[in-house]
């Protein structure tokens, strides 16, 4: 298999296919396989997986803390992009609690 492709992945397309995310989902386990193609991811959260149903990150069934975990044993070097479409008019205010939500996240396993 050439290794000339790349992958971009997101945490809510990925849990809202077949796979259900309780608790590991299991295309987080699969991105383990496909680390060195990995060059991009955006993280938004869900209030359930069988639809759209956005919702600020940490508020939501996806499983932010183990995909953010993954990522940091995998030594990702790409970037983090949020994915939030909840509130076009006023994003703001949910986007900073989000980050702050990540960023607390990634304090944690520091310490």
């Amino acid at each position: 298999m050439t290794r000339s492709i790349l992958l971009i992945t997101g945490s809510a397309y990925a849990s809202m296919s077949a796979i259900q995310p309780a608790p590991a989902p299991m295309w987080l386990n699969r991105l383990t396989g496909y680390s060195d193609r990995l060059i991009a991811m955006h993280i938004k959260d869900l209030r359930n997986t069988s639809s759209h149903s956005d919702c600020d990150v940490g508020c939501g069934v996806l499983p932010i803390p183990q995909i953010l975990e993954l990522l940091q044993k995998l030594q990702y070097k790409g970037n983090i992009a949020l994915e939030y479409e909840t509130d076009p008019d006023n994003p703001l205010p949910a986007m900073r609690a989000s980050l702050a939500y990540m960023q607390g996240v990634l304090d944690g396993f520091a310490s």
